[in-house]
């Protein structure tokens, strides 16, 4: 029998690998001193959307396993409305308030930080993090979406090379962050 826990975090660290990729992507599409096309470019980001896509079927496949929880937690689905609520409030705060202009990445920050909340909210009720852990790593992937927020709302304001710059922050938390989820859960 498929072990949930296991699935999960092979998912989460796929995730990570998603991360790795998009990140080389746009190393290689963005470096300084200016945008280029190149092959390495798009086979790179044609990695980094199978390698989410897998990702984010397994750790779906997990998180919609009935198990007995020996713990209580937060349903799923309210971690997702509380998402798409924040998602709404983002889009029109960047956009009204900041001016900026909308891209996709803002939906994948926030759909990013719904998931992981959910793995961490998983592994907290089938008993693989500590209480501590759980706490930690919730403010971990807080932190990390208020920092790639900052930087999603400052690029478009700021000059190339530091635009590419802050570009590379958001990749590098999330990445940094599904690993700390993963290397703090037991049962790997």
């Amino acid at each position: 029998m498929e072990n949930p826990v296991k699935t999960l975090l092979t998912g989460n660290w796929i995730m990570a690998l998603c991360g790795c990729f998009y990140l080389a992507w746009w190393i290689v599409t963005f470096r300084p001193p200016k945008p280029r096309n190149s092959m390495a470019g798009s086979v790179l980001l044609a990695l980094a959307f199978l390698a989410g896509m897998a990702g984010l079927y397994l750790m779906g496949r997990a998180l919609n396993t009935e198990i007995p929880a020996p713990r209580p937690g937060v349903r799923n689905l309210w971690i997702v409305i509380a998402g798409v609520i924040i998602y709404a409030a983002l889009l029109s705060g960047t956009r009204l308030i900041f001016h900026r202009q909308v891209t996709s990445e803002l939906l994948i920050i926030t759909a990013w930080t719904v998931l992981e909340f959910c793995a961490v909210n998983f592994l907290y009720r089938t008993d693989s993090v500590s209480d501590m852990a759980g706490i930690l790593l919730t403010g971990i992937i807080l932190a990390s979406m208020i920092g790639s927020l900052i930087c999603y709302i400052l690029y478009y304001r700021l000059p190339y090379t530091a635009g590419f710059i802050d570009g590379c922050i958001p990749l590098i938390l999330s990445v940094g962050a599904v690993a700390l989820v993963n290397l703090a859960a037991r049962g790997e």
